[in-house]
């Protein structure tokens, strides 16, 4: 379940601009987020999690998706995770993604939305990722 910060975010903001893609692009914003502001939510670097993470997702290729298997050695020679921290990666993301999927032209004006609510998305994020972190917790003692 979204927090309201985050649902506020994609039908307010998103959702007139990027219709049913915007759950993919709060979810990559908030990507893009969480890598650009890493140090405030992790003592540990994003360049070590992102190592850490690749070897994890080669361990577990073999049941994911055909298509995710075939992009993961891509995902890591070009390091998605931590190149999700700047525009320019996030720029190469959503570029990549809108060649993949229907209407995903859409995509390609998500870079610049990101700089135009820069401080909203921010705000939004933070108060979410408390609650998402919380969520996992109860779970994971459940």
């Amino acid at each position: 379940m979204l927090a309201c910060g985050a649902g506020f975010v994609c039908e307010k903001l998103l959702r007139p601009q990027f219709g049913l893609l915007s759950g993919v692009v709060i979810d990559m914003i908030y990507d893009h987020i969480l890598a650009k502001h890493w140090f405030e939510f992790n003592a540990d670097s994003l360049e070590s999690f992102s190592h850490r993470a690749y070897l994890v997702f080669e361990k577990y290729a073999s049941i994911m998706p055909e298509r995710n298997q075939q992009l993961l050695p891509y995902m890591r020679k070009e390091n998605w995770l931590l190149n999700y921290a700047t525009i320019d990666g996030m720029t190469k993301s959503f570029n990549g993604m809108s060649r993949r999927i229907r209407k995903g032209e859409l995509l390609l004006q998500a870079p610049q939305f990101i700089l135009d609510n820069e401080i909203v998305l921010k705000e939004s994020f933070f108060r979410f990722y408390p609650e998402l972190m919380k969520a996992c917790e109860e779970e994971k003692s459940s």
